[in-house]
């Protein structure tokens, strides 16, 4: 079992990583999407830093992957991703959303994004692989239903539950049904972000969907891709578009042919090579939403299915528990349902690392306790090949000691904008061959 790096003080008691830049609004790390976003980050706290208090105590708390053996196909991914991008999709709940990351004890939830898509920790993390890859930042996964906060969806298309990830959870988090070419998904330049390719991701015969056709594709108004009527095979598949400038885009999806339907459930955006960085997660999230609810068949596993991206990620993080354990649900469930996600996710050919979130408002209080929520993950990453687990409970310590520094207010599990940037630099050296 390897170990992350503990953090260290500086001079001034703060803690010093050298992955960090002072400012997250450095030009190296923009995403450049806007100057409303890009001025949201460069209000950024300069300061990464934890009170002193947090750290004395943690000497002997170093941050531990369990079963990191267990991630050779991330890195063989990595070593490859100079020429093909290699593909993290993070799974989780508000904090993976990115709530406290504003600064605010605020729980809106995806439709007021515009900082979190900035200072969210899957965020952080995307960033710190940018840097450290040389690449420019992209938005990566974008929903194309309406409640992800990007998209629009136009004459008489339809958001369905059963083909998007968390379909089931508000009916809003779904994906989009193209039925014939006059029904299109928008989604404008000033969300799309900065990018010089797309994959758009639509469900095959395999799926269980009917008679899918191949979107159309318009980038600014020139037809990139004319798509092809159905019905065409396979499950989760990809259309990738390459060689657009390095610039915002306006994003058109349409089906081929006025009686043709196509079932898109997102697409991501990037730059050819480097580290993509999905965040799929809303607030409220439990592991039972995450695997469709009450869905059943072939609407859950698509649910599930698109939420690991299965067959196209490399490495698939699940931070998800905290509002199983405010919920109580039984451990036999909450595995039962992780296991769902590690099937389509090591099915897909990816390996899974199992991610132990901050301290749950709940904790130790319930009659099924935090601590129980976070043995059954480690013990999932034993008994399963590709699969490993790591904690980042202990970076916050004694939360007590200093409640507004790390958490956005004081009794709520949403860690504040300095939280969020802990978690993704210390996510990123806990990660195998981040760095290189």
């Amino acid at each position: 079992m390897a170990e992350s790096k503990v953090p260290t003080l500086d001079a001034d008691g703060k803690v010093f990583d050298k992955h960090l830049p002072a400012r997250l609004g450095e030009s190296e790390l923009s995403t450049t999407i806007d100057a409303a976003v890009s001025a949201e980050e460069v209000r950024a706290d300069a300061a990464y830093s934890t009170p002193a208090t947090l750290i004395q105590g943690m000497a002997s708390t170093r941050l531990t992957v369990v079963n990191e053996s267990k991630l050779t196909r991330w890195t063989t991914a990595l070593q490859d991703a100079e020429t093909a991008p290699a593909i993290v999709t993070v799974i989780g709940d508000s904090i993976s959303w990115g709530v406290g990351s504003d600064g605010s004890s605020g729980t809106a939830g995806p439709t007021a994004f515009g900082t979190y898509r900035q200072s969210a920790w899957p965020v952080i993390l995307r960033k710190l692989f940018a840097r450290a890859h040389g690449t420019a930042v992209a938005e990566n996964w974008i929903g194309t239903a309406p409640g992800w906060g990007y998209a629009t969806i136009s004459a008489g298309a339809s958001p369905s539950s059963s083909i998007a990830p968390f379909g089931q959870l508000f009916g809003t988090h779904s994906g989009a049904i193209l039925a014939g070419n006059a029904q299109t998904v928008t989604i404008p330049k000033a969300l799309s972000g900065r990018f010089t390719c797309i994959d758009i991701q639509y469900w095959g015969t395999d799926s269980g969907v009917t008679s899918p056709s191949m979107p159309s594709v318009t980038i600014d108004g020139v037809a990139e891709s004319a798509g092809s009527a159905g019905p065409l095979a396979g499950n989760l598949n990809i259309l990738r578009i390459t060689g657009l400038a390095d610039t915002t885009h306006d994003i058109v999806l349409s089906a081929p042919t006025t009686n043709t339907t196509c079932y898109v459930p997102a697409v991501v955006t990037h730059h050819g090579n480097g580290v993509i960085v999905n965040r799929i997660a809303i607030p409220g999230a439990t592991t039972y939403d995450a695997v469709g609810g009450t869905l059943t068949g072939q609407g859950k596993q698509r649910n599930i299915d698109s939420a690991t991206l299965k067959g196209y990620s490399s490495l698939v993080a699940i931070m998800l528990g905290t509002n199983d354990n405010g919920s109580q649900l039984p451990i036999a469930d909450y595995k039962a349902n992780l296991q769902l996600l590690i099937d389509s996710a090591v099915g897909g050919g990816a390996c899974v690392l199992l991610v132990g979130a901050p301290p749950s408002w709940v904790g130790e209080t319930v009659t099924i306790t935090e601590s129980q929520y976070r043995a059954a993950m480690s013990e999932l990453s034993t008994a399963n090949d590709h699969v490993a687990y790591v904690d980042t409970r202990p970076l916050f310590g004694d939360r007590t000691l200093s409640p507004i520094e790390l958490f956005s207010s004081a009794g709520t599990v949403h860690p504040s904008a300095k939280g969020h940037r802990l978690i993704g630099g210390t996510m990123f050296d806990a990660v195998p061959m981040a760095s290189i």
